[in-house]
């Protein structure tokens, strides 16, 4: 009887597809939001804002980034007084970005988010 071996082969992302770019954007705006020596989470609201993408996009996916250890997440206090989850970026989370991200892609988006906080401030730069 002759056995199959089956082999693993690890894939790594290649930073093109929507879930990519939408993960890479939130975890940017996790990860600097950590390094500035905040201990306060951020929202799911908050992250899309800041990171220009769709609140649902990132709702939907931040229960798996939670569950991989990218992020833990806390109960905390809305701006309306209300419960609300708030999440940070844990060290698992922080290797994606420095380690795991291309540097070329982390200077990109870091820059569009620049570019998306200037919008929101009323900026004259237009982001699409």
């Amino acid at each position: 009887m002759v056995t199959a071996i089956r082999t693993f082969t690890r894939r790594f992302a290649r930073f093109n597809g929507a879930f990519n770019r939408t993960k890479s954007k939130a975890f940017i705006v996790l990860y600097l939001h950590k390094i500035k020596g905040s201990k306060q989470g951020i929202d799911v609201a908050t992250i899309a804002k800041i990171a220009g993408v769709n609140r649902p996009v990132v709702k939907s996916l931040i229960k798996n980034w939670t569950k991989w250890q990218y992020l833990t997440q806390k109960l905390g206090i809305s701006a309306k007084g209300r419960p609300t989850f708030v999440y940070n970026i844990t060290e698992k989370g922080k290797r994606y970005v420095t380690e795991v991200m291309p540097p070329e892609i982390y200077d990109k988006y870091l820059k569009y988010l620049k570019e998306i906080q200037e919008h929101q401030r009323g900026g004259k730069k237009d982001v699409h």
